[in-house]
């Protein structure tokens, strides 16, 4: 019997997987029907999440979701896209966040003025990322998040970062302490004998301005020659958060994790849990639990929202 088990799991684990992770999902557009949210251009700290034109919705929950928590903290909401926004999708940002902010990662590049990031930009996506972090920091401190990310409790090391102008940056750490490496850029910061952020995962980050250094980001990469994995930015944020003394968010209620990814996994405790990066093995969990999970507390809190 356990054999025979075994043999129908394995013969169905993949395609409820990719089942799972491809199918649509309409509540990625439900968002669009909470209560508006103010935002407010020159706050001292400002929100920025980051997105592609197709995952905009995502970028509302994820944007929607931290405003949430971090109630009543006065935060100034960016929105970064690696593209070009449809005139109705504008519109919509534009009546959910108000006093919204809506930038290109192309533009973010061109006003950084740092060459080695513009000419690793032409042939890396990633590049963009970390343009875009590093422009926006020089303006005021930043919250950072990818367009993946939810939160579902006060995130009470983010209230102090923003509370404490002296506040170290924070950053996510890998459950199972492994985090994307490109070796070619980790190699160059090696030689140069700088340190690296042990397990950071650059999904989120909490930045103080100008406390990464852009001079030795364009250094670092100016002096590696190719690259051959998705994670320049992830190994040159581990360097710049060291440097400037960056501290992990703790992994417990902060969370970085591939649970449940497949059907007869455990999945984490959503009540214990302040955020989850949905990183993409476990993407659909982000529309089949967190998002619902979030509409029903939000239905049911709705007087807490928005301009309430």
């Amino acid at each position: 019997m356990r054999l025979c088990t075994a043999m129908i799991r394995k013969a169905v684990t993949k395609p409820i997987w990719y089942w799972e992770k491809y199918r649509t999902y309409p509540i990625r557009e439900v968002v669009y029907d909470f209560p508006p949210m103010r935002c407010e251009p020159g706050s001292r700290h400002n929100l920025v999440v980051l997105a592609t034109p197709d995952a905009i919705n995502n970028a509302a929950w994820t944007a929607y979701s931290l405003l949430v928590q971090l109630q009543p903290a006065p935060l100034g909401l960016i929105l970064v896209v690696d593209g070009e926004l449809q005139a109705a999708d504008v519109e919509r940002l534009q009546h959910l966040f108000v006093g919204i902010r809506i930038e290109r990662v192309s533009r973010m590049v061109a006003q950084l003025g740092c060459d080695a990031i513009k000419a690793l930009y032409q042939i890396h996506p990633m590049a963009g990322k970390l343009a875009v972090i590093l422009r926006l920091q020089q303006e005021t401190p930043i919250l950072f998040s990818d367009d993946d990310v939810l939160a579902f409790g006060r995130l009470r090391e983010i209230e102090q970062f923003i509370n404490e102008p002296t506040a170290p940056n924070r950053y996510l750490v890998e459950l199972g302490g492994e985090s994307g490496v490109e070796p070619n850029v980790l190699r160059v910061v090696q030689q140069m004998q700088l340190p690296v952020a042990a397990a950071i995962n650059v999904g989120f980050l909490a930045i103080q301005q100008h406390s990464l250094n852009i001079e030795l980001a364009g250094k670092i990469l100016a002096n590696t020659p190719t690259m051959d994995t998705w994670f320049p930015d992830t190994t040159v944020l581990a360097c710049l958060m060291a440097q400037a003394g960056g501290v992990g968010l703790p992994v417990d209620t902060y969370r970085v994790s591939v649970e449940r990814q497949f059907f007869f996994q455990s999945d984490c405790d959503y009540d214990a849990i302040a955020l989850r990066h949905f990183v993409s093995p476990v993407r659909h969990l982000m529309y089949m639990r967190g998002m619902p999970r979030l509409r029903r507390e939000y239905q049911a809190n709705g007087e807490t929202l928005g301009f309430a």
